[in-house]
């Protein structure tokens, strides 16, 4: 999920492609099959990936095939790959002049049927990391960070959201400790919701929302502020989401975290039909 706060729109994965909405009332602006998941966003450019994980590149305001850079030549992993011995997942972020891509890949070579020493299993480790940048005025993408330590099986994908300037950490899943430089920020104590030993970063690295994993209470956090913004009783699990204001948006649904109240859903069978960006026959 893609959202630009500022002009009201968010860009959701359906059943069939994507779409733009209005986030206040998820009304369809337009609707696509030529991808089926959207990255980020760069002026009037949506990157996103085609069923095969290609990058193309939208008109953000039609859904069209961007008039001067329609493809990168260049792909991602669709989903996250969590294996036993391999992982890699990757996350992006919208920046002025690019979106951002930043990804980690793991593998463990020990396979053996016993449980290796310490140092063995640190012997056994590799991992890679790395960001670039996909320059859609020169379509083209730039490498602009990487930290290799002997990876002997490369895997695309992301890291663990963290952006913004505040560097988080985790103490037994619980506590939230927040950084800025050298400045300690005051923690976020995830306890204060219900007890839940469950959290989850906003698509957009800006939230963190416990209590997502099966129906109940969920309460969403600002990461920069260490506020609570509000808590909803939901049926479902949470995946991904993003936080508008007090808007938080998931599942093809938006609910006001002031009041704990739904403010509007979409069907799943309501998707893409076509690529007139019209809306399927109801």
């Amino acid at each position: 999920m893609v959202v630009t706060p500022d002009q009201n729109v968010a860009f959701v994965i359906e059943q069939r492609g994507i779409a733009a909405l209005e986030v206040a009332t998820g009304a369809q602006i337009w609707g696509t099959s030529a991808a089926v998941r959207p990255v980020g966003r760069v002026g009037n450019a949506l990157v996103a990936l085609d069923a095969s994980g290609n990058v193309v590149v939208l008109d953000a305001a039609t859904g069209a095939p961007h008039e001067k850079c329609p493809r990168l030549d260049m792909r991602l992993a669709l989903r996250d790959s969590h294996g036993r011995y391999a992982s890699s997942d990757w996350t992006a972020r919208s920046e002025p002049d690019a979106v951002r891509v930043e990804w980690t890949s793991s593998y463990n070579s020990w396979k053996k049927g016993v449980a290796p020493s310490e140092e063995e299993e640190d012997a056994a480790k590799s991992s890679a990391t790395g960001a670039y940048e996909i320059d859609v005025d020169r379509c083209e993408t730039r490498t602009v960070a990487a930290q290799v330590k002997s990876l002997d099986h490369p895997v695309m994908g992301a890291r663990t959201p963290s952006e913004i300037d505040v560097r988080v950490g985790f103490d037994s899943r619980y506590i939230v400790y927040r950084s800025r430089g050298s400045e300690k920020l005051p923690a976020i104590d995830l306890r204060t919701d219900d007890h839940s030993t469950r959290w989850r970063f906003s698509e957009d690295a800006r939230h963190i929302l416990t209590g997502w994993w099966s129906a109940g209470r969920t309460t969403v956090f600002d990461l920069e502020s260490g506020a609570k913004v509000g808590s909803v009783y939901i049926s479902n699990p949470v995946y991904a989401f993003v936080v508008v204001g007090h808007v938080l948006l998931f599942d093809g649904s938006a609910w006001d975290l002031r009041v704990a109240e739904k403010i509007w859903s979409r069907e799943a069978a309501r998707s893409i039909d076509t690529d007139d960006g019209k809306e399927p026959p109801k």
